[in-house]
Order: C-alpha cells, then sequence, then structure tokens
C-alpha cells in the first residue's frame, strides 16, 4: 500500500521540479490533479484524516505570509501521500534550505526567487532512502 503512495507522490515531484525550473511555477491544473489522486488513495486505503490534515495545512499557509504558491500547495498535498513520514521531509526540506540561505549569505547575493520543487524533491528522496533503511 505504501508503494502506491511513495511513487504517485515521486511522479507529482518530478512534473513539479521540472516546471518549476523551466517556468517558475508550478501549475494549479497539477496541484488540483495532485490532490485528486491523494484523496482519492486515502479514501480507497481508509486513511481519510490525511485529507482533513492536508487541507488545515493548506489553509494555514494560504493566510502565512509565506510566498510561494504551488510550492506552498505542493507542500499542503505531501501530507496526502507521506502521512506519518512527512515531519522527516519538512525537516531535510528545512535543512536544504538552509544551506541555501546560508549559501546566498556568504556570497552575499540577494535571493530573488528559488524553484523549491526540485528541493522538495531531494528532501523527499533523503527521506524515502532513510526510511527504507529503518532511520
Amino acid at each position: 500500500m505504501e508503494n502506491i503512495f511513495t511513487i504517485s507522490f515521486f511522479i507529482i515531484l518530478i512534473i513539479s521540479s521540472y516546471t518549476d525550473i523551466k517556468q517558475r511555477i508550478i501549475s494549479n491544473k497539477l496541484m488540483i490533479i495532485s490532490f485528486a489522486i491523494g484523496v482519492t488513495l486515502n479514501i480507497l486505503y481508509g486513511k481519510p484524516q490525511y485529507i482533513i490534515y492536508s487541507l488545515v495545512l493548506y489553509i494555514v499557509f494560504l493566510f502565512s505570509p509565506i510566498k510561494g504558491g504551488g510550492d506552498v500547495k505542493l507542500l499542503a498535498i505531501a501530507i496526502l501521500f507521506l502521512h506519518k513520514n512527512i515531519a522527516g521531509l519538512y525537516f531535510f526540506l528545512s535543512i536544504i534550505s538552509l544551506f541555501i540561505i546560508l549559501y546566498h549569505k556568504i556570497l552575499k547575493r540577494k535571493i530573488e526567487s528559488i524553484p523549491l520543487a526540485p528541493f522538495i524533491l531531494i528532501a523527499f528522496i533523503i527521506n524515502t532512502l532513510l526510511h527504507s533503511l529503518k532511520f
């Protein structure tokens, strides 16, 4: 069961990363399709509570001062696919983001915009590998 969630989210992240790098946008259409897939899988596998968690996080992100519409939607949708493993994704994404910020501070560069989806993908891969190794 867990594999269908992991594979589905991995495909979503690949597509999101590609479009985020190329166009600096994550399509609303992709996010709607991803949400529908996540909701369907959670209903089929008896995990409806994650639909509620995802919606709550989406609403919190929607009203927060954090910018990045598609990235925020992607992080909220991640709950539908990662369930209890979401903390690891957020942890590794935070570490990666910290390195990006430090890198730009050291080089004294102003951060205009960074495509976040590829870093979410990297955090997902690290989290999935460590989870599969039972870390």
